[in-house]
């Protein structure tokens, strides 16, 4: 991962605040996509016409726990693809040399 620069003087183009709140709602989507898939196999386990503990044991069993944990492990890795994207998008734009230091920084895995 990247140094980040320190941004505490650094005034954002109207470019970058646009970026900027295209990753919130990247990560945002990101921790819902997260909620939903740790709840998602415990909901299906334990619900159904009619919940029973012999029913819910079978079911436990019978789940792909390997491909659940890959699902949850790649999660990070979209967001971070997705958020390289947006820094590289705005990268195109006109930038000050500050802001186009920071966004080369995230697009290089600061985040």
């Amino acid at each position: 991962m990247t140094q980040c620069p320190d941004i505490s003087m650094l005034r954002f183009s109207h470019s970058g605040q646009t970026a900027i709140e295209e990753i919130n709602r990247v990560q945002k989507s990101g921790n819902m996509l997260t909620r939903v898939l740790g709840s998602s196999v415990l909901l299906k386990i334990f619900t159904g016409h009619r919940i029973q503990l012999q029913g819910s044991a079978h079911n436990i069993v019978q789940k792909d726990w390997e491909l659940w944990a890959q699902a949850l492990r790649a999660v990070p890795i979209f967001l971070n693809r997705r958020i390289r994207d947006v820094a590289r998008k705005v990268l195109l734009k006109p930038l000050t040399t500050d802001e186009k230091q920071f966004w080369e920084a995230v697009a290089d895995g600061c985040h």
